[in-house]
């Protein structure tokens, strides 16, 4: 019995482990920042406080305080933002875990700490039709989880087409489909740990063709965006 108990401890940890190994490596999804003082949509004024810990009374660990564009910006993007994903110059951090208005976040030194989200509102001054003086209420972080930001890519491309092909349902069993050697696909949709995608309207010869293209291989399919460990496609946001 003692036996028996000890394997289905083992099993339901070694489950276990190989379901957090994806979290372990890149968290729930991540954190957009945003401005904490805005006047307008082209220019606004940054405050990052990265604490220790959510009840850390000795304040944050670290401050960040800079305007958009100047010579600390891109500095501090790139500190913050974590190797492990391309964010293509936004300004995102990994995030780890959420607890009520506090977000625990990975940033490029693998370092961890957490941030706490914040609501302010502000006035538009653009100089548009029924926007000057338009009240906004704005955050000073956005969580995006991974399926919310896999289901928006516009541009999918599979780490290797030859172990993860386009099938017709999202099943391990599913027919495959007939793709080109290329990827030019659209996200349309996730479901668990597969995601729909269309052949893309792209430029040039693939906006001309594209119902040839798509007579030949197909409009819409399924493909797995990961695993129990990793990202089966290029992440980008």
């Amino acid at each position: 019995m003692r036996f028996l108990l000890a394997n289905i401890l083992t099993f339901f940890m070694v489950a276990h482990a190989t379901a957090d190994a994806f979290e372990d490596k890149y968290g729930i999804g991540i954190l957009e920042v945003g401005c904490t003082i805005k006047d307008d949509f082209l220019k606004g004024t940054y405050t990052i406080r990265l604490y220790n810990e959510m009840t850390d009374t000795a304040g944050p660990a670290k401050t960040y305080r800079f305007d958009y564009g100047d010579s600390l910006y891109y500095k501090i993007q790139m500190e913050l933002n974590n190797k492990r994903i391309w964010f293509d110059g936004e300004f995102v951090m990994l995030c780890l875990a959420k607890k009520g208005s506090w977000y625990k976040v990975r940033i490029r030194d693998d370092k961890e700490y957490w941030v706490q989200q914040s609501t302010f509102k502000s006035y538009s001054n653009m100089s548009l039709p029924g926007l000057i003086g338009l009240p906004l209420t704005l955050k000073n972080y956005e969580f995006h989880s991974w399926k919310d930001v896999v289901s928006q890519m516009e541009w999918v491309s599979r780490t290797d087409t030859a172990t993860n092909p386009i099938r017709n349902k999202p099943n391990e069993h599913a027919p495959k489909l007939r793709s080109d050697t290329r990827d030019h696909l659209t996200a349309k949709r996730v479901s668990g740990r597969w995601l729909k995608v269309t052949t893309q309207l792209g430029e040039g010869y693939y906006d001309e063709d594209l119902e040839v293209y798509r007579e030949k291989y197909f409009k819409h399919g399924w493909l797995k965006w990961r695993d129990d460990r990793d990202f089966l496609i290029q992440v980008m946001y």
